[in-house]
């Protein structure tokens, strides 16, 4: 299926109920462009809402390739629990569940042939072990770890996920494709966060056993127990960092004993590269901050020519840089082929293939088990909606807010019916009336589809539904829509607004366990987009491209297969 985008010329396609507006992308191993399911050579089942325009204009934006594009997802096993015990998780944010893992770093492996799930938590079998026993080689080692890109994530820990896990995903692109070892420098221990990540504290976090209940009691204080030595930090919390990126190195360098700041300041300076030794090893490292990760993607060569632009359509280097990332000499073959987006699509397609951003196995181990605690029917087809207001509504979606109450004849700015688009508007984006089918009486038949909504701002959003004609049996979150499709919405059973996708603002202020408890809800929601059937999303969010980013997967079987 083709992506959804408005800058782009497009086509209609129908798909599960759906319409979807797709890129016209150039074919050249399908060939034939008159079949839908032929025109593109990544799956992709989505839609933008609000004709949003992507661009690294403005900061804290991933640059242009970073859109959303959907790939065919996995369904999820459905788990049942009983009320009492939906209680007791919703209370302890999904964290109840499970006594804390015995290693604060390793992650259960995937049985043999099994496919990586969302984030998967394992290692591929692609990818060495970073817990192997053999020593390697010193001269391999030193070759490797000669060239360094060291990324520092800390500048936008107080972003959402959706701003973060892009921007790491930037650095792991640029990485592969400088064909530098990446590092991730978290911040020092207890700077700025208490506990040592804006992501929170799971239970694993601490010396000592705890239970649910003494975790519930400890989200009403504001000290913490002593932190387990070596417990991951920062960014690195949430994902594990692969050893396909690091290539087994160290912070470099060593000899200079340079501290955090010391590299922060390189981060900021105008000349970035800096060289050093470790263990009398020299190294040529390049220091990024988040900001400047960005301003580096737009920095122009000699010839006038932005590195972004050199990554779209360099043939030079290009199957060393898909090799960097684990394709296989056919897929390396194909990948320095490609050009501008379906580049862009492949590469996304074989970092999701390597295993890149696992999830920690603490943080996978808690999603699962807060996901017991929703009605949603899992183990059945689904759609899911992300529809984004809180902070987005004063800059980035302004907007589109305002071009669409124009387009309804509200021109004053300053006086506009609503601050938001009305989710009405993004059942609009559902096939019309006319093609509904009949039955072999002539009864119009009902379609069936469960409907998940993951927002910031779920009461506004289920009393605009309840405001909605033609409901079902008097539910207020079941109605038929262009008289053949009966939706039934569903939320999660987080009932705070504002919980759904912030870690960001007042995170500094906020106990670590209410962080937490608002990081699992977050990516318990991004699962489930990323999981969906069909999956609609706003492209002025990074939420929304992140989505998108990890739904892409080859369309063209004979390279799936490997022929």
């Amino acid at each position: 299926m083709p992506t959804c985008s408005f800058r782009f010329p497009f086509l209609w396609c129908p798909t599960f109920g759906f319409f979807v507006l797709a890129r016209i992308i150039v074919a050249f191993i399908l060939g034939n462009t008159a079949q839908c399911q032929r025109l593109a050579l990544f799956n992709i089942n989505s839609k933008a809402v609000g004709g949003i325009k992507v661009g690294a204009s403005e900061k804290g934006n991933i640059v242009e390739f970073a859109e959303a594009v959907t790939a065919e997802p996995r369904a999820m096993e459905e788990n049942k629990v009983s009320a009492q015990e939906k209680e007791k998780i919703v209370e302890g944010a999904g964290v109840v569940a499970l006594e804390p893992s015995s290693s604060p770093s390793s992650a259960p492996s995937l049985e043999p042939g099994s496919e990586p799930s969302f984030f998967p938590s394992s290692t591929p079998s692609s990818e060495p072990s970073s817990s192997s026993s053999a020593v390697e080689p010193k001269e391999d080692k030193e070759d490797k770890c000669a060239r360094i890109f060291l990324q520092i994530p800390a500048q936008f820990s107080e972003h959402g996920h959706g701003s973060q896990l892009n921007n790491y995903l930037l650095g792991a692109i640029a990485a592969t494709f400088l064909d530098r070892a990446m590092i991730l420098l978290e911040h020092p221990y207890g700077k700025p966060y208490a506990g040592g990540s804006q992501f929170g504290c799971p239970l694993d976090t601490f010396e000592g056993g705890f239970t649910a209940a003494n975790f519930s009691a400890l989200k009403t204080v504001d000290t913490i127990p002593k932190v387990r030595e070596g417990f991951p930090i920062g960014l690195s919390r949430l994902v594990v960092h692969p050893e396909m990126l690091s290539r087994g190195c160290d912070i470099p360098c060593v000899d200079q004993k340079y501290t955090y700041d010391d590299f922060f300041h390189f981060a900021q300076a105008d000349e970035n590269e800096i060289t050093c030794t470790s263990g009398g090893i020299k190294q040529n490292v390049l220091v990024f901050h988040g900001f400047g990760l960005l301003n580096f993607m737009s920095s122009k060569n000699s010839d006038g020519v932005a590195l972004l632009e050199q990554m779209k359509r360099q043939r030079e280097g290009a199957e060393r840089w898909a090799k960097n990332m684990k394709a296989t000499p056919l897929e390396a073959k194909y990948f320095s082929f490609s050009t501008d987006q379906n580049r862009w699509d492949c590469l996304l397609w074989l970092f999701h293939k390597s295993g890149f951003m696992k999830l920690q196995p603490w943080i996978e181990r808690d999603i699962q088990f807060y996901l017991k605690t929703f009605d949603l029917p899992m183990s059945e087809e689904y759609i899911a909606i992300h529809v984004r207001r809180g902070d987005k509504l004063i800059k980035e979606s302004r907007g589109p807010v305002v071009a669409y109450w124009k387009s309804q004849g509200y021109d004053d700015e300053d006086n506009l019916p609503k601050n938001y688009i009305p989710f009405v508007k993004y059942l609009e984006q559902m096939d019309g009336p006319e093609h509904c089918n009949n039955n072999d009486v002539g009864e119009t038949e009902v379609l069936r589809r469960n409907v998940y909504v993951a927002t910031d701002d779920p009461e506004v959003v289920r009393q605009e539904i309840a405001e909605l004609p033609n409901h079902v049996k008097n539910d207020p979150y079941t109605l038929m829509w262009n008289n053949c499709y009966e939706l039934k919405f569903y939320f999660s059973p987080l009932k705070r607004n504002g919980t759904f996708f912030h870690i960001s603002g007042d995170g500094r202020k906020d106990n670590c366990f209410s962080r937490y408890e608002r990081n699992i809800a977050s990516m318990t929601d991004m699962e489930i987009l990323i999981k969906a059937k069909t999956t609609i999303v706003e492209f002025n969010s990074n939420w929304g491209r992140l989505i998108r980013n990890l739904r892409v997967r080859i369309n063209a079987i004979e390279i799936r297969r490997g022929n």
